[in-house]
């Protein structure tokens, strides 16, 4: 199975860590399997296959880099204030599903695991890889181009106190997920994280 291990991202660690995250000796944010990297020239998604010694394959994804990555490392929510565990789900936006799905599928040489229709125009088709999902998104008001890199999902221990602990000026407050018995909250953008991210209960 090909696994997400790493996200490249153009914003810096201070945010990231002023939010509750902790940064290693070379100031990467390791959240569950998923390494954070910063001050890159563009977004990317890292990935790993224990059974892929080709990785040849890797390169564009409808426009969004994947590179090979590391196997990986996880680290456990009691390593981050935030109590963050894992990165639920990594979002890419597209004018085109059916266009972006066929080179997720080729590049990553993984079956799409399901379509829905969110309705307004909006479809999303999801990816399996190891603890993430890859969730792509086609929405009538992105422009036709490649797709591209919006953002992503934290999942915290404790939801509530965290949003209780960050404050309405960072976060906001948690509301039903589509998820069934699942609760989010949107980072502010004033937080300064560089791209759109959320907080949500296990």
């Amino acid at each position: 199975m090909t696994r997400l291990v790493g996200i490249d991202l153009i914003g810096q660690p201070e945010p990231w860590m002023r939010l509750g995250l902790t940064a290693d000796s070379d100031d990467f944010i390791t959240v569950g399997e998923v390494t954070l990297r910063f001050g890159c020239e563009a977004p990317a998604l890292r990935v790993w296959s224990p059974a892929e010694d080709d990785l040849s394959v890797f390169g564009d994804l409808d426009g969004v880099i994947v590179l090979p990555g590391e196997p990986p490392s996880p680290a456990t929510s009691d390593a981050h204030t935030l109590g963050a565990g894992l990165i639920d789900h990594v979002v890419l936006m597209t004018s085109s599903l059916g266009r972006t799905v066929a080179a997720a599928t080729s590049v990553l040489r993984m079956p799409l695991k399901r379509e829905r229709d969110a309705g307004n125009g909006v479809r999303q088709g999801f990816f399996r890889l190891g603890e993430v999902i890859l969730e792509i998104v086609e929405s009538p008001h992105i422009p036709d181009g490649p797709a591209q890199f919006w953002g992503l999902v934290l999942i915290v221990d404790d939801l509530v106190a965290q949003c209780e602990r960050l404050g309405g000026e960072w976060v906001s407050l948690p509301k039903a997920a589509v998820q069934k018995g699942r609760f989010i909250a949107t980072v502010r953008g004033n937080a300064g994280l560089g791209c759109p991210v959320a907080l949500m209960s296990p």
